[in-house]
């Protein structure tokens, strides 16, 4: 009898441990334990200019440094003559106010050897493959045997391009239109034979500086924005900028563990770029409507590869080499694409001048765009803006015996933090859920069609409804936990070119990318279940910012953003964090903006091209201000800047958030944070207040640290981040303070 007894206590410990995989226990139901206490609103910190800020402006007038080459041909369009050269498709054409624009460099600039004076001048650069993988490049005037068959149409230049040494084809169209030129590679004319194509280089010296010849900048999409201004070349920069629009396509990297990835500085999330001659003078905006998804933009440094020029240019992969694993060993072998990606490449150069020939006019043209894809700017009869305030309902953590489940907010405390923050003056909230199925905010995805009981029920949920603008409850279709179900690891999961799993270690668990097939399904049989609750807004993770390939269903990038605009144009209201450019249509908020480039010790100036672009279309809100090292300092940003505070709150401690992948949250218990959430809010509110229907004129920086909004209802907003006060047309700003002038 007592072996039986411990052999069926042994078994009822064995049953208990495997029901504790599925159904965790609830913790932190009464603990609160103390928070880690926010930056303090009036801690001066000293301003030390560098390229997190935008520079003072060299309105120098910029000289014509190109003469048009007599033994160009010329043709009259609605820009005006355009003079081309037939053998390298260079083109060169007279702006409206006398400044020569041209695709290559004058012979005034810095000397260039026979090699680099052919690429310079060349309109394409063509990056190809032999059988064995070895890569080679060709420009149009490398071989003789490359010929060039030119149309002349109306207001068009249609060529055709035989490249001598890989015998590769393909059309090349120029058109030119009232505002600029439009720049056209059809897929279907690509043609091979022995060799294959690997990437297209499109005009790579258009708008080229030599040194600092010339007063502008190149502007760049990096993060919120960066400019790189024209400057003598420099002995400590070693490489030049190259970076692929939309993030690192991952379709190709070999690795167990996605998260090891080098994220290399912020993501280009437009595909733009542009440059400058002579600021408030002569400026080109570069918008690539078609191909940005195999696209990589490159900024060549004068200094760098025996180079005394600048310029800015894009690249176009067709083919890529990948590494291949061939055992458990991790031996691998590199193998070639077999097919290549399948896209047209299509840019549109526009010209702008005089005030529009900037940063800021590169925006409003980009906005321009954006309304033609059918983008709507909505006016609002708001007072006040909005408040992003999330909260978390569950988290999962791994214990040793059993899994822990931390019941963080319930429905009934949110009402309550939010009763309390509309008793402290601050009205206008969206909210935003994370964590609120029974898995908890890591353990969920991709599965979120069921509310935990444990936090509420659907009158709770029409309550939360009732005192917010809207109501946002977080998703992940995109990536899959180990701890969750509704997939199949199987069938279900997408691969790489190697055939490799996409695998993201986190803490205690692992994630998968899914197959897009199984994403739709997810998020219609998601989005069906949770109207059952009233839920009809969604904030979804991932799919905004995260693009790859998937080679076991045959699935490319090109397919990827096709499938994800299906989402958008769903009935649901959608939220994504950080979101690329094909998906801006019928996006109706944008959660956690970057206010930051890169940073690179090659780039200049910090400059908010999205915000600018973007205002209006959509709320755009910040990250979390529970995380700022310097409050007052991204404060003032967030006016500069034009973006709405957010907040993450909790009812109990974030201590709870420990071995979890949300351990990066040290302080959100709401009874610490109350203070400076008020304090903060009202702060950034009464100056945005002011501007809510309002679009951005102009933005002057007058000194280092001293930036001046204009705006289209009048009112100016004028931002010190500096240490001392700064008078401006009889008004005294304050240091490390704004002023609103109306």
């Amino acid at each position: 009898m007592p072996n039986r007894k411990i052999r069926l206590i042994l078994l009822s410990l064995v049953f208990i441990l495997i029901l504790s995989l599925s159904y965790p226990i609830v913790k932190g139901l009464v603990l609160n334990l103390s928070e880690t206490s926010l930056t303090s609103f009036d801690e001066v910190t000293e301003y030390k200019n560098s390229n997190r800020y935008t520079q003072v402006d060299d309105l120098t007038v910029a000289e014509n440094l190109i003469e048009i080459d007599d033994s160009y041909s010329v043709i009259n369009t609605v820009i005006g003559s355009v003079y081309y050269d037939p053998s390298s498709l260079a083109f060169a054409f007279v702006n409206e106010n006398g400044y020569i624009w041209s695709s290559t460099v004058g012979s005034d600039g810095p000397k260039l050897n026979t090699s680099w004076r052919k690429k310079a001048t060349s309109a394409l650069w063509l990056y190809y493959f032999d059988e064995d993988g070895k890569e080679y490049e060709e420009n149009l005037l490398t071989s003789d045997s490359t010929v060039i068959t030119i149309t002349e149409e109306n207001n068009a230049l249609l060529s055709h391009i035989y490249f001598g040494n890989s015998g590769i084809s393909l059309d090349f169209n120029l058109y030119f239109e009232a505002d600029g030129i439009r720049v056209d590679v059809p897929y279907t004319s690509i043609m091979e034979g022995d060799y294959l194509i690997g990437s297209l280089v499109v005009y790579p010296f258009f708008g080229a500086v030599g040194n600092s010849s010339t007063p502008g900048y190149v502007f760049i999409p990096d993060g919120v924005g960066a400019l790189v201004r024209y400057k003598d070349a420099k002995n400590n920069i070693y490489a030049n900028y190259e970076k692929e629009f939309y993030g690192r396509d991952i379709t190709y990297v070999n690795s167990s563990d996605m998260n090891s990835i080098a994220q290399n500085g912020a993501s280009l999330s437009l595909p733009v770029f542009g440059f400058v001659h002579g600021i408030n003078q002569n400026a080109i905006f570069a918008n690539i409507i078609n191909g940005s998804e195999y696209g990589i933009l490159n900024v060549y440094y004068a200094g760098v590869s025996n180079l005394d020029y600048t310029t800015v240019f894009p690249t176009f992969v067709y083919r890529k080499r990948y590494s291949q694993p061939i055992d458990k060993n991790g031996t691998t072998i590199y193998l070639l694409q077999d097919e290549k990606n399948e896209f047209d490449i299509e840019i549109k150069y526009t010209v702008l001048n005089d005030d529009d020939a900037n940063y800021v006019g590169m925006a409003k043209e980009y906005a321009i765009y954006l309304e033609s894809t059918g983008m709507n700017k909505k006016s609002s009869t708001i007072t006040d803006t909005p408040l992003l305030l999330e909260t978390v309902g569950l988290e999962i953590s791994k214990g040793d015996f059993f899994n822990e489940r931390s019941l963080m907010t319930t429905f009934k405390e949110y009402i309550e933090i939010i009763n309390t923050l509309k008793e402290e003056g601050i009205y206008n909230i969206t909210g935003l859920v994370n964590g609120f199925t029974a898995r908890g905010y890591s353990w969920s995805a991709p599965l979120y069609n069921k509310v935990a009981k444990s936090l509420g029920n659907k009158d709770d949920i029409e309550e939360l409804q009732s005192l917010l603008e809207n109501l946002y409850f977080e998703t992940d279709y995109t990536k899959a936990s180990n701890k969750s179900s509704g997939y199949s690891s199987y069938s279900d999961l997408a691969k790489k070119i190697n055939m490799q799993t996409y695998i993201y270690e986190d803490a205690g668990s692992e994630s998968y990318l899914l197959s897009i097939e199984k994403t739709l399904s997810l998020y219609q049989n998601s989005a069906s279940s949770l109207s059952s609750y009233g839920i009809d807004s969604l904030a979804i993770s991932s799919l905004g910012s995260l693009l790859y390939g998937d080679y076991n269903a045959s699935t490319t990038r090109s397919d990827m953003i096709e499938a994800y605009a299906s989402i958008l144009s769903s009935e649901e209201n959608i939220g994504l964090y950080s979101p690329n450019a094909y998906l801006f249509n019928n996006l109706d908020a944008y959660f956690d903006a970057d206010l930051y480039s890169s940073q690179y010790i090659t780039f200049d100036d910090t400059v908010p091209f999205i915000t600018i672009a973007l205002n209006g279309f959509f709320p755009i809100y910040s990250t979390n201000a529970n995380f700022y090292s310097n409050a007052k300092d991204e404060l003032l940003r967030l006016v500069d800047y034009n973006v709405y505070l957010s907040f993450i709150v909790t009812d109990k401690s974030s201590s709870l958030f420990l071995e979890t992948p949300l351990e990066y949250i040290y302080s959100s218990k709401f009874t610490s944070i109350d203070p400076a959430i008020e304090l903060y809010y009202k702060y950034v509110n009464d100056a945005l207040k002011n501007v809510i229907n309002a679009s951005l004129v102009s933005r002057v920086v007058l000194s280092p640290g001293v930036v001046v909004n204009a705006y289209d209802n009048g009112v100016e907003i004028i931002v010190n981040y500096t240490n001392s006060d700064y008078s401006y047309n009889g008004s005294i700003i304050k240091a490390k303070d704004y002023g609103v002038i109306s």
